[in-house]
């Protein structure tokens, strides 16, 4: 722990650019995580080298310049944030930190990208296992009709002409190949329009830091556990809200539905039975879930 203290004080901790991005956060009360939270988020980056990571909640990209410095910029980190000048800002951190390559950032409400992400995996995942498997079907097929018809002209052609035959059904072969790989092309250049980003979906997440609006964990877990790799890892940040979900009686109208959503986000994590799961009191609360 000791060597991950002193490589995080002088990666991050002494990193000037990264000062000042945490300055100006807590000046204009942008929330970022704490400190001990940060060495901790440090270390299992560090840990784990995730290729893929998913944030939920930019802000102005201070985690996710930290989680991109302790991946040594091996990693990709797709990240969502709903403030439209917050995204800004952190478009331009990250291009001081010249991390631009290894980010995308999503402007828009969590939930509903959330929504879609996974939606897209589904389809993905569907539409390429029934592709695969018709594909190997018909390609079977085509392979028993070229070998029946070539010996049938074999009985009464002679065998160049057969092997001419050969070679016009592999240009067919060739040109519907060409024709089915413009159409899956033109089909991923649609699904890109519509959703305005891009997203590699058949690779399913590493490492999903969720630190957004904390009355919106529980409607976003199910799907994020479902986005997440073999032993992947949720890192999820404030969980405990400074631990007011632990306090009894009247909770105060403002934090009522948050406070509500988060005791019962809790349960669902302690409920499930298929994921390894521990709760940290660190700072305000981290849940570290691992599938």
């Amino acid at each position: 722990m000791e060597k991950i203290d002193l490589e995080y004080f002088e990666k991050i901790q002494a990193n000037e650019k990264l000062n000042n991005i945490l300055k100006y956060s807590r000046e204009n009360f942008i929330p970022t995580m704490l400190t001990n939270t940060g060495k901790l988020l440090y270390q299992y980056i560090k840990k784990h080298q995730p290729k893929n990571i998913l944030e939920i909640g930019t802000a102005i990209g201070y985690s996710g310049i930290v989680m991109l410095i302790a991946s040594e910029n091996k990693s990709q980190l797709l990240t969502i944030e709903k403030d439209e000048s917050r995204v800004i800002m952190a478009k331009n951190n990250f291009y001081d930190n010249n991390l631009s390559k290894n980010v995308e950032i999503i402007n828009g409400d969590a939930s509903e990208v959330i929504s879609k992400l996974h939606l897209e995996m589904i389809r993905y995942d569907d539409f390429y296992a029934n592709t695969n498997e018709t594909n190997y079907q018909q390609e079977s097929e085509n392979k028993l009709k070229s070998s029946v018809f070539c010996d049938k002209m074999n009985s009464f052609v002679e065998k160049e002409s057969c092997n001419t035959v050969k070679m016009s059904l592999n240009n067919v072969d060739a040109i519907t190949k060409k024709t089915s790989n413009s159409n899956k092309n033109n089909k991923d250049k649609r699904k890109t329009n519509e959703t305005n980003y891009h997203i590699n979906n058949n690779q399913k997440f590493d490492f999903i830091f969720l630190d957004g609006s904390k009355s919106q964990y529980i409607k976003q877990i199910d799907m994020l556990l479902d986005m997440l790799s073999d032993k992947g890892v949720i890192f999820i940040d404030d969980a405990l809200y400074m631990y007011n979900i632990y306090k009894e009686g009247e909770v105060p109208h403002k934090h009522r539905s948050m406070i509500k959503n988060l005791r019962n986000f809790v349960i669902k994590i302690l409920d499930n039975q298929n994921i390894d799961k521990k709760i940290l009191n660190i700072d305000e609360g981290i849940i570290i879930v691992k599938k």
